[in-house]
């Protein structure tokens, strides 16, 4: 068997001794019965010793007594602080969790307040700047249409001048007025109170200014419209035949007087006015040119070396083309075909008259060479031989001749003259003899003359149709 050593042997006697010791003292206070015997005994034996007679029952009342609160715990008085901190300290888990929600939202609240006054703080800033920006902006609008008026007083005008300096004189009231109250400076203050009356003040004072300046800005906007007006204006005047044209034109002259007016006045359709200057203008040139080319054309064919009758007929068929000319010429286009075709009729009056003709039957295969004329209604009859102008080139021409039956009048190179029966029958047995007609001259036009020298018998009376 192992040595076992005389320490380990000796401590757990001691904790042996402590245990028993123990066990002692917990018989000795669990035996209540011997206990108070004991007690009772030693307090008798005391008090004899003392020389003090004192009585058992007193004794026992007294032990009984004592056992009976020796193992309760009677608290001590506390005082009001104690008691309150006793009462608060029970109640805790009451009350402790109502006081975290209310420390919390404190805490959350007085956040909230700290980040809405920064907010606000950032936003009122942020407001100050985008009014003082404003602010510069509304100068630089004010500088830009004193600028506008600067350079238009400079312009060389001759009509719009009046105009001009009462719109200047109404915009150069309203731009002093504006910088009379537009700051130059401005010191922000640090105080939000008056930040925020700042704002607000200067919010007012933009929107007055921006009503000024709308106000000179629509006064404005009519300086452009007056130099363009005036420009254009003057420009149709520097036309070398403006003069004449206005002189001889009352459409020009109405219109000139308008524009004019309408200048004077700062009229809203001074620029409309002024365009309608120029249209008048250019086609009261082109009347002109075509009346000059009229009267050419007219001198060119009164200049023949015409017999005074058919000098007589030429005069009246210039003066036809000419009432004509008259009756159209106020139609809004740019060249009325009646201009051209009355133009064309004197080109081939003079054509015609110039050139010597000789008109001959048609002797060609396939046409008519005569024509008898049968009327329903009146069971007459007419005849004619068709003919045609042949000029000095050998070429047939077209003449301008008018239908009898019909009264229409047209250029054609054949129609049909009329004849008489005895007349039609001698060209139809020529034709028969043959194929060909060998007295084919029915007259002939010599140059400069109007009147066709007839070789056969004929009569009144043409036909474009047969």
């Amino acid at each position: 068997m192992d040595k076992i050593k005389l320490s380990d042997q000796l401590g757990a006697m001691a904790i042996i001794d402590a245990l028993h010791a123990q066990q002692i003292a917990v018989d000795e206070h669990l035996d209540l019965p011997l206990l108070r015997q004991k007690i009772s005994q030693r307090i008798r034996d005391y008090y004899q010793q003392s020389g003090m007679a004192v009585n058992d029952e007193l004794i026992e009342e007294g032990v009984k007594t004592w056992f009976k609160h020796r193992l309760s715990y009677q608290s001590p008085a506390l005082t009001l602080s104690q008691r309150i901190g006793t009462s608060l300290y029970l109640t805790s888990p009451k009350w402790l969790k109502g006081l975290s929600v209310l420390l919390l939202c404190i805490m959350l609240f007085t956040g909230y307040r700290i980040y809405d006054s920064h907010r606000q703080q950032e936003a009122l800033n942020s407001s100050l700047a985008v009014q003082i920006n404003r602010s510069h902006d509304l100068t630089g609008i004010a500088d830009y249409i004193k600028g506008t008026l600067d350079v238009a007083n400079k312009a060389a005008l001759v009509w719009a001048t009046r105009p001009l300096a009462d719109v200047d004189d109404k915009v150069n009231g309203m731009l002093a007025q504006f910088a009379r109250q537009q700051p130059q400076t401005l010191a922000i203050a640090d105080a939000r109170e008056q930040r925020e009356a700042q704002l607000q003040a200067l919010i007012a004072l933009n929107d007055r200014q921006r009503d000024l300046l709308q106000n000179a800005s629509s006064l404005i906007g009519d300086v452009p419209r007056l130099l363009r007006a005036d420009g254009s204006l003057q420009k149709i005047t520097t036309d070398p035949q403006f003069p004449v044209l206005l002189a001889q034109s009352s459409d020009v002259a109405a219109k000139f007087e308008a524009a004019k007016r309408a200048i004077l006045e700062n009229s809203p359709t001074m620029e409309a006015a002024v365009a309608e200057v120029s249209p008048v203008i250019e086609q009261q040139k082109k009347r002109a040119e075509r009346a000059a080319l009229f009267e050419e054309k007219k001198n060119k064919l009164l200049g023949l070396p015409l017999s005074s009758h058919d000098r007589k007929t030429v005069s009246d068929f210039i003066a036809g083309q000419a009432r004509i000319q008259a009756e159209n010429e106020n139609m809004n286009v740019a060249v009325p075909t009646e201009w051209i075709a009355s133009l064309n009729r004197l080109d081939e009056m003079y054509a015609y008259i110039v050139e010597p003709l000789t008109f001959i039957v048609v002797d060609r295969i396939g046409e008519k060479s005569g024509v008898e004329r049968t009327y329903d209604e009146s069971g007459g009859r007419s005849w004619y031989l068709i003919a045609e102008a042949i000029n000095s080139r050998g070429v047939p021409q077209a003449v301008w001749v008018k239908d009898s039956e019909t009264g229409r009048e047209r250029k054609t190179t054949t129609f049909g003259i009329r004849i008489s029966q005895a007349e039609y029958e001698k060209l139809k047995k020529d034709k028969q003899d043959d194929g060909h007609i060998d007295n084919y001259i029915v007259g002939n036009k010599p140059a400069n003359q109007l009147n066709i020298r007839y070789q056969r018998p004929v009569m009144n009376g043409r036909i474009l149709s047969w």
